[in-house]
């Protein structure tokens, strides 16, 4: 992880994780409350 020292390797390698994770994490909002508000079972 040496290589995160230098600011533009790092940018770089930030660039290149975080947009996957934004979509991974939307993804997964949108199924966990599709889920808790349409599919998850009826109160009585």
């Amino acid at each position: 992880m040496k290589f995160l020292i230098n600011p533009n390797r790092f940018n770089h390698f930030s660039n290149l994780v975080l947009k996957p994770l934004i979509y991974l994490s939307f993804i997964t909002l949108i199924t966990g409350l599709v889920y808790a508000l349409y599919l998850s079972p009826n109160d009585y």
